[in-house]
């Protein structure tokens, strides 16, 4: 029997081991950015830095590498017009897909175009690194993003900001960002490998199939140690990135122990630090870089040290070589090895038993804490780049110093971070999504209660079916139906809400990113109802209302989603008072109608996310 179709009745027992089983499987992407002068929007490869990108590019469609799709993100600079620059950005995006159609004949299918009319975020991203004098005001006027934001710049410091502005900031923020995705390299039958960021474990179909192969040796009576060797990349803390390979190990160890059932007294971690030679050939293989010699060099110099080895790349370009690696080849990295001892851990090379290896020196007793965000020390340099190769992206600042960005989009994801350029944030310490041609589950709907009605006994669900990239279609049922007439009371209600909810960050497939963060609401609904809480008097009645609200929803792992909702608006209300002491029959005592504004929606609901398999595309 294939063990992959008894996934869905073992995924809780995987989610309890740190697994998720709609995760994402890393692809490979090489980027260039194309500069332009004022006004300018034909690609022009003697400006600037263009020379470089399009040598990139060459290197790139004149190899043999498999071409998944190209994105292209267009930029202006904040002056002049906003109609000027919205006609500048759809020019660039458009002249620079046939820049790349003619040159390497390639497909108009391929191609995914994204514009960003206005670069506010590039701006603050060089406010945030510079000293002047009236950087906070600068950055108090954009994020405030008020229409004569930029009126307020030019009369910041008597023109002084505004004139530093045009020559150090735009020349930069004007640029098309080219991202060439490539199809994903098959993946090392012994590695298990992770999303930047997390330590999770991820069921993909390159780890699955890993893990496959463990579970057929186990099946097949294997009984021997099991080593689990942690692996992470040569970007930011060593400390932390420790911390991190071995949590993954750990994560891998739980997997085999609890849901392939082997034993863990037979199992051991340790973390294995940067894997060199792995290093070496990702970038022989996918590194297209005209500085590829150069990394070569350093990385096969057998008398450097990690140190070394990191600060002599990070010198190389100006620090943009370092970036451009981080996209794929240090990626690959976030890895964990499987190596059973007949393999190559034979006892003869290895003299500590079982239950030795099963604790390493360097591995705590306790669970380690979660790596997030940043590590607690800061890198060993600061390097300043203009490109990097992460996914198409904005520059942006950091969280705090988030501004909103004026962005049309025609297929593209949503625009993810780009670490600040006065950093470099730790290895695997910012969480990045990576996308792919194919996904294997989709989300279909879910189902939910809210957690309010529960704790007043009050028989509630709830539907939720995710539509495009930002919507959420929800439908609410109420139906306590408590009644005592011997003790005056009822406590009875039966109310259908219609709504929808629009998410602030889009989701690109409609897998385990869906329903997440923050959103804005709007309902209808109509009911009736009958309350009579030991009182004489009862009432009871028809009522129609409308809610605008929003909230925030919180996912936990890919099956669960914690949404806490507040909604306000109007409610009509047709009631009858009555004697809640007439057992026998409804004694009316009043019969009005009312209309008035009051909370509407108030809402701590769990919602379980059903799957389906998806379709590659």
């Amino acid at each position: 029997m294939n063990w992959k179709l008894l996934i869905p009745f073992v995924s809780l027992l995987a989610v309890l081991s740190g697994a998720s089983v709609f995760a994402e499987p890393v692809e490979r992407s090489v980027s260039a950015k194309i500069s332009y002068g004022v006004g300018k929007t034909d690609v022009n490869p003697d400006y600037r830095g263009n020379k470089k990108a399009v040598s990139t590019l060459d290197s790139v469609f004149g190899s043999d590498a498999p071409v998944s799709r190209i994105e292209v993100l267009s930029y202006s600079s904040p002056e002049g017009p906003f109609a000027v620059n919205k006609r500048l950005v759809g020019e660039r995006a458009s002249l620079a897909v046939d820049f790349l159609k003619h040159r390497y004949s390639l497909p108009d299918s391929v191609f995914v175009r994204k514009t960003v009319d206005e670069d506010w975020q590039g701006v603050s991203a060089y406010l945030l690194r510079s000293d002047k004098p009236w950087k906070e005001e600068a950055l108090q006027i954009i994020r405030a993003a008020g229409k004569n934001r930029k009126v307020q710049l030019q009369e910041l410091w008597v023109g002084e900001a505004w004139d530093d502005l045009v020559k150090n900031a735009f020349p930069s923020l004007r640029r098309t960002e080219i991202r060439v995705v490539l199809e994903v390299e098959p993946q090392d039958k012994d590695l298990v490998l992770f999303r930047r960021g997390y330590r999770q474990l991820d069921l993909t179909e390159g780890n699955i199939s890993t893990l496959d192969a463990v579970k057929s040796r186990i099946d097949d009576g294997y009984s021997g140690a099991i080593n689990i060797i942690g692996y992470y990349s040569p970007d930011g803390s060593e400390a932390a990135n420790e911390k991190l390979s071995l949590a993954r190990a750990r994560n891998v160890r739980d997997y085999i122990a609890n849901v392939l059932h082997y034993q863990s007294d037979r199992i051991s971690i340790s973390s294995g630090g940067v894997d060199w030679d792995k290093f070496v050939a990702t970038v022989e293989n996918s590194y297209y870089g005209d500085d590829k010699a150069s990394v070569l060099e350093i990385l096969k110099d057998q008398s450097l040290s990690s140190a070394q080895k990191k600060r002599a790349l990070l010198a190389l370009g100006g620090g943009n070589t370092w970036y451009a690696l981080k996209g794929d080849q240090m990626l690959a990295l976030c890895a964990v090895k499987i190596v059973l001892d007949d393999d190559h851990m034979r006892p003869e090379h290895n003299n500590e038993t079982p239950q030795q290896l099963e604790k390493p020196d360097n591995v705590e007793d306790t669970e380690l804490p979660e790596v997030s965000g940043a590590s607690d020390e800061p890198p060993e340099t600061t390097v300043i780049v203009e490109e990097t190769d992460k996914p198409l992206s904005q520059e942006t600042v950091p969280d705090e110093e988030q501004v909103p960005a004026d962005v049309s989009t025609e297929v593209l994801p949503p625009v993810e971070q780009v670490p600040a350029e006065d950093s470099v944030p730790v290895e695997d310490s910012v969480p990045v999504d990576v996308k792919v041609a194919s996904r294997s589950q989709t989300v279909s709907f879910g189902l939910g209660t809210n957690l309010l009605f529960d704790a007043l006994t009050g028989i509630n669900a709830s539907l939720s079916i995710p539509v495009g990239k930002h919507w959420e279609i929800t439908a609410d049922y109420v139906m306590p139906w408590w009644k005592n007439r011997d003790i005056n009371f009822a406590f009875q209600l039966a109310h259908l809400d219609v709504g929808a909810r629009y998410y602030f960050k889009p989701w690109e497939y409609r897998n385990d990113e869906v329903l997440r963060g923050w959103f804005a609401s709007a309902s209808a609904g109509a009911g009736y109802y009958d309350f009579a809480l030991w009182n004489p008097d009862g009432v009871q009645g028809e009522e129609f209302k409308l809610s605008f609200g929003g909230g925030y929803s919180l996912a936990i792992g890919p099956w669960w989603r914690l949404t806490t909702e507040l909604g306000f608006g109007p409610v009509f209300s047709q009631y009858r008072i009555y004697n809640a002491e007439a057992t026998d029959l409804l004694v009316v005592k009043e019969e009005a109608s009312n209309v008035f504004f009051r909370p509407t929606t108030a809402k701590i609901s769990l919602t379980y996310l059903l799957y389906t398999p998806s379709r590659a595309r």
